[in-house]
């Protein structure tokens, strides 16, 4: 009968793939499993394969850190190519897939995870963004804030506008 083994290494393959220029602050993987996009203090996002252990793409992502990142579903219609201030961006994902990066810049990017292109960019009012995350039906975007504060944007067919603050004391 086969003993078990106690060393990690026989249990879990290591990988160590290097690219950022400073520390890395988030990481989420694509629902193919095999992509991996993480976020670093350098300003940018970085797309992974990990079949090939290699990255694929560096996203000149934000004006300062990229301090989170996370996947999401949603339908076409539902996400418009259009900033707040009316400028056309980039067209909408093939696929429906897309990736929020939150920034100390004030801002939240959405990304196509088509061609890793800009679609939308959203602005806090509070600083720096800690953080970001998205409900499991795409319907709302949450970010957090340094000051505190965090924000739920509501994705609706015609624009994406800022539902609402909320402050924790």
């Amino acid at each position: 009968t086969p003993k078990p083994s106690s060393a990690a290494s026989d249990v879990y393959k290591r990988q160590v793939l290097d690219g950022h220029a400073r520390e890395i602050l988030g990481l989420a993987f694509a629902p193919n499993g095999y992509q991996l996009v993480s976020t670093s203090g350098d300003d940018t996002a970085r797309v992974w394969d990990l079949r090939m252990h290699r990255s694929l793409y560096t996203i000149p992502a934000h004006h300062s850190s990229v301090a989170d990142v996370r996947f999401f579903h949603a339908a076409e219609s539902s996400l418009p190519s259009m900033d707040e201030d009316g400028s056309d961006t980039h067209s909408l994902s093939r696929s429906g897939l897309y990736f929020a990066t939150a920034g100390y810049d004030g801002l939240v990017k959405i990304w196509s995870a088509d061609d890793w292109q800009l679609v939308k960019s959203l602005r806090g009012d509070a600083g720096k963004v800690m953080s970001v995350d998205i409900s499991s039906d795409g319907q709302y975007i949450a970010s957090g804030e340094w000051a505190r504060t965090f924000k739920l944007w509501a994705v609706s067919y015609t624009h994406l506008r800022a539902h609402e603050t909320l402050r924790y004391l």
